[in-house]
């Protein structure tokens, strides 16, 4: 850990990491090892030969064999990181402190055991498993894997849970997961001051702003576009902790009613429940995220809509264990995907606020709105799963539709930076991007800029990212000035949080010949 930076405890941050000096924006520290690599197994990562020969006395040995015994079939990134990470600690040297961390400090790690549901625990214990009979193919190439038994793995995973950061690429694509004990001492913050990236398998922290002295460093653990209802599930299902105790009550809404019709812009059974407030916590940035329009003008942000997908909380965590595993559903003795479907063809929508006290006239307002917001939904999804299989024109063509559907809907209307507008412009400009539809794309990529300018800090990976991809459409549209423009902001945002990046020496170029294109000044 670097000199500046130390680990301190409290009851309610639990351990975390506090500056000890004055941070400006875009320092850099780090919390993490590097990546290492076999020719044998085809899979570990060196930078040297003296990297390989350590890493074969540093657990590899086992691995290597375990993983040339499951050939030509490969253990999902969960299980291999819980054998590197229990093969490691037989081997490990108590005079040596790894600079990612020790297997001591990521047994200090909360696994939060004792607060899981039943059915997370099965999990976890059948991942263990899974983990053992991966590690006994290692045979005599590693220490006596039965000295852990399936309750200390699955401990272990249930650390990896809410402990674990998801490896990226400089474009934000996971790309692997590691476990880096001292790095997890950071908590989270919906408005963090520092973000993280990886450089290899190495984790480093930027600072994305000033910080003071004695003020705690804090990242993301999450996508900060989502509402605060969707960060607080996710919170406190993965990690087991309620932002709403940050001072923000549960609310005490009242239902005005309820009803469940077919909808008509999509074919499906749509829920709707209306509320005098919002059933569900909000924090301020929630008025743009769920806001309705009328006449083009936002209505008070007590008011807002929201729609969700009803799948159970059963199905979703078997769904979660499938992926985790690469398994077929019968092989955890549950329903195939088929039978998620037809469960899940309900979209649940919400509406709330002093507008939708009316009466009858204001429900079939209401119900006009869940139609358009189960659309808007619905054809996300759509056009994520065409843009998946390898369709982007058909996923365009979803998304742009429903879209231009949206903009015509009887009011009130969505406001303009709505979550549900935002995540289909998102894939709207993937699809648009992979078949080449330029000006789709620009469209996309300008609707996103204004919203992502009100959500994002203004230093931030994300929007930078945004910002380099508008200026290579505008480019490619042959709107240099536009593409000079968008390229700078990049650079700004870039130059922070990714210095040296591949991306930031394209932008760089881009810029170069847009200036070009455009003439001396």
């Amino acid at each position: 850990m670097p000199a500046h930076i130390s680990i301190a405890e409290s009851p309610d941050r639990g351990r975390h990491l506090v500056a000890d000096q004055i941070i400006p924006p875009g320092e850099t520290f780090t919390a993490g090892q590097s990546l290492l690599r076999c020719s044998r197994c085809r899979l570990a990562r060196y930078s040297s030969r003296e990297a390989q020969l350590a890493a074969w006395k540093n657990g590899h040995r086992a691995e290597c064999s375990a993983l040339r015994a499951c050939a030509p079939r490969m253990p999902p990134a969960t299980i291999r990181l819980a054998g590197r990470v229990l093969w490691k600690s037989q081997v490990h040297d108590q005079h040596h402190e790894p600079e990612g961390g020790t297997y001591e400090e990521l047994e200090q790690l909360h696994s939060h055991w004792s607060s899981l549901p039943d059915d997370r625990k099965q999990s976890f214990a059948q991942m263990a498993a899974l983990t053992r009979e991966y590690m006994d193919g290692a045979g005599d190439q590693a220490p006596n894997a039965t000295q852990h038994d399936v309750r200390k793995i699955a401990l272990l995973i249930a650390r990896f849970a809410c402990n674990n950061h998801t490896i990226c690429d400089e474009e934000l694509r996971p790309i692997g997961t590691g476990i880096y004990p001292k790095a997890a001492l950071a908590n989270h913050s919906c408005t963090p001051n520092a973000v993280q990236s990886f450089r290899g398998n190495r984790i480093i922290f930027r600072t994305v702003r000033q910080i003071r002295m004695g003020e705690e460093i804090c990242i993301s653990y999450l996508e900060l576009t989502g509402t605060h209802a969707e960060r607080r599930a996710a919170l406190l299902s993965s990690y087991h902790f309620d932002i709403a105790l940050q001072g923000l009550p549960d609310p005490a809404a009242s239902l005005l009613t309820a009803s469940v019709f077919q909808g008509k812009e999509v074919k499906c059974r749509i829920r709707i429940e209306m509320h005098t407030t919002a059933p569900c916590t909000t924090d301020e940035t929630d008025g743009l995220k769920l806001g309705l329009e009328v006449v083009g003008k936002p209505l008070d942000i007590s008011n807002g809509v929201m729609a969700s997908l009803a799948h159970s909380a059963a199905s979703t965590q078997r769904v979660r264990v499938e992926e985790s595993f690469n398994l077929d559903a019968q092989d955890l003795g549950g329903a195939g995907p088929e039978d998620d479907d037809q469960q899940g063809s309900q979209v649940h929508v919400d509406v709330w606020g002093p507008y939708w006290t009316g009466g009858d006239a204001r429900l079939e307002q209401a119900k006009r709105v869940a139609d358009a917001a189960a659309s808007l939904l619905l054809s996300q999804q759509q056009a994520e799963a065409l843009l998946a299989a390898q369709d982007p024109e058909q996923g365009l063509r979803v998304a742009t539709q429903a879209s231009a559907a949206g903009a015509l809907a009887a009011e009130p209307v969505l406001g303009g930076h709505h979550v549900l507008r935002m995540r289909l412009q998102e894939v709207l400009l993937r699809c648009a991007i992979a078949c080449g539809a330029w000006p789709a794309a620009l469209h996309a990529a300008r609707s996103l800029a204004a919203t992502y300018h009100l959500l994002y800090p203004p230093i931030w990976p994300n929007l930078g990212l945004h910002k380099a991809i508008h200026a290579k459409v505008a480019m490619h549209q042959q709107l240099p000035a536009e593409a000079l423009e968008q390229g700078r902001a990049a650079l700004l945002c870039l130059e922070q949080v990714q210095p040296g990046s591949q991306s930031l020496r394209e932008i760089e170029g881009l810029c170069h010949q847009a200036q070009q294109e455009l003439g001396p000044f």
